[in-house]
């Protein structure tokens, strides 16, 4: 092999084969090493992964296991112990309750404010006479006519501001509510108008009550004459109550207030039904 000359200030340069060897497996070695490490770095994350997958799922598992360490399996089928119960017998006649008796026992317990007891096991005492059912029917019926008549005698109640009044004329229970018949009159120079959403009405207690107004008019008219209409109240509001309070005031001046207390709540016989 010969040398050539080179130019002058550059050195002398040999070519061998192992030079040439050399310097192409360095190369190789580079682009190995380049495409290796992302495959080994996603590696070591999926064996992460695995990992704490794992951890985590032996953990639930144990978890679960320590709650439900008192809890077993029912031994037999609730199903066989509903069809092995021995069957009524057929001859056996049903004992009807008889419902005078309830309302009057729930009569006499309002009227004496819890003191007196309802008699328990009532379907399977034996009826009394009917002597005596024929007795305490017409002393309910007498003590019902008693409360109506004081009922009766307090109404109707009556207000009345600038001219225009507000008065209930009867109050009783209907269809499991506690209806008041009501009379509005406006005898003033000017007609006023009401918003029945403004009703306040409340208990003895001072407990705010729901109401309903049916057939009265938005907006009384000068010097007219008066309308009728209900306020209804349900009665499982007045449970409790002896007497409520209306208040109703003009719309949307409020410089009127009509207001009416101590009105009383009609037939307690009613009323327990």
């Amino acid at each position: 092999m010969s040398l050539l000359p080179q130019p002058l200030g550059q050195p002398w340069l040999s070519w061998s084969p192992n030079n040439h060897y050399m310097s192409n497996t360095t190369k190789i070695n580079t682009s190995v090493q380049k495409f290796l490490s992302p495959i080994i770095l996603t590696l070591t994350f999926l064996g992460m992964m695995v990992t704490a997958a794992f951890i985590s799922g032996l953990l639930g598992f144990n978890l679960g296991t320590e709650a439900l360490r008192g809890v077993k399996q029912p031994e037999s089928s609730p199903r066989k112990k509903i069809v092995k119960q021995p069957s009524q017998n057929p001859s056996q006649q049903i004992k009807f309750i008889s419902e005078r008796e309830i309302l009057v026992q729930v009569y006499n317990y309002i009227q004496s404010g819890g003191k007196t007891k309802i008699k328990k096991n009532t379907q399977l005492e034996p009826q009394t006479s009917k002597v005596e059912s024929q007795e305490k029917e017409s002393k309910s019926i007498a003590e019902a006519k008693k409360l109506e008549s004081s009922t009766q005698s307090s109404l109707p109640i009556r207000t009345e501001d600038q001219g225009v009044s507000l008065e209930v004329a009867d109050s009783q229970y209907q269809g499991g509510s506690l209806l008041l018949t009501v009379n509005l009159s406006n005898k003033s120079d000017k007609s006023i108008r009401f918003l029945y959403s403004f009703l306040d009405v409340r208990d003895d207690k001072n407990r705010a009550l729901s109401a309903i107004t049916e057939g009265l008019p938005g907006e009384l008219p000068a010097q007219s004459d008066k309308f009728t209409g209900n306020i209804r109240i349900p009665a499982v509001l007045l449970e409790s109550a002896e007497t409520i309070s209306l208040s109703l005031t003009d719309y949307p001046d409020q410089k009127l207030e009509l207001k009416l207390t101590d009105i009383p709540l009609g037939r307690q016989t009613e009323k327990a039904f």
